[in-house]
Order: structure tokens, then sequence, then C-alpha cells
């Protein structure tokens, strides 16, 4: 069990160097019409003992490393990722603690009550538009909240859920 101390540290490290989002995906297969979602937690650093001391705070997710053999910097990067129940979990832990990102962590628990509300139901079968709509809906709130400065995104139409990037007079699809 961590102390509030490094659950204090967790949120600022991840306030700091990290994001908390949602991840959306299509499935492409005949049947799976309906997008998933699910929340995800990660930090990316150079810096592998805090890494592994957020892992070892949190105590759930996953640390990984990323050699780099390109680029600028040749640096290897370690990866904390915690998604899903897992990332919900994180979440929860150093909620009290966090700033900046709390609005952000609040809209990704609240898409994980409602996948665990939907899996306590025993459904497994397509979303219904409404859950389609209400996943959409955080998903686009979050997107919202971590968008590159300089960017603005709009939603386009409220049944649509196309989302444009607008730099200056240009209208980007995303």
């Amino acid at each position: 069990m961590s102390n509030e101390t490094d659950l204090a540290w967790a949120a600022g490290y991840i306030e700091a160097d990290g994001s908390i989002g949602i991840r959306k995906f299509q499935r492409k297969p005949p049947g799976h019409c309906s997008p998933s979602y699910f929340v995800q937690v990660t930090v990316h650093s150079i810096n592998k003992a805090a890494v592994q001391s957020l892992h070892d705070i949190i105590g759930d997710g996953s640390v990984f490393l990323h050699r780099r053999n390109g680029g600028i910097s040749k640096r290897d990067i370690y990866l904390y990722v915690a998604d899903q129940a897992r990332g919900a979990r994180c979440l929860k832990k150093i909620l009290p603690y966090l700033r900046i990102k709390k609005k952000h962590a609040r809209i990704a628990l609240k898409l994980q009550a409602l996948l665990d509300k939907r899996k306590k139901a025993g459904h497994r079968k397509t979303l219904t538009p409404e859950e389609i709509e209400a996943r959409e809906d955080l998903y686009l709130q979050l997107k919202w909240l971590n968008r590159v400065p300089g960017y603005n995104l709009i939603k386009v139409e409220p049944r649509c859920n196309k989302l444009l990037r607008v730099k200056g007079k240009e209208l980007i699809g995303v």
C-alpha cells in the first residue's frame, strides 16, 4: 500500500510527464460495427527509475522499453501504461492529488463506470446508439482537454461526431 506522499508524487509525475486519455478503435470484421473505448494512462520518460517507481507506487499497469535507433535522440524511452480497468484503478488512487488533470481523470472514470455497468449486465453484443453517443461524448470531451495548444477542436454537428482542427482559417478533418 502506497502512502499519501508517494501517491501525491505519482499524481504530479503523471500531470507533468503523462497523459490521461480515452482510446477509441473500430473493429473491422463484419458484425463488429460498434467502436470500442477504453481508459489509458501513460507516461514516457528517459528515466527508468522514475517510471519503475511510478509502477511500484500504483501497483498496476506495465513498464515497457522503447529502443530508439534513429532521429535526433538515440536515448531509450521507458513507458508506463495502465489501460482499461488498470487505468481506472490508477486514476482512483491519484485523483485526490491531481490538480491540472483532475477533470481529465473524472471524464475517464465516467467512461470506466459506463463500461463496468454494461459488463455487469452481461451485454456482449453491439452497442446501442445511445451507448455509443455517451461514450463518444466522453471521448470528445477528453480529446478537447488534451488538444494540442494552437489548435482548436470543434464538433461540426451534434450527431455526426466528427471533429475538425482549426488552425487559422484552415479546417482539417480529424
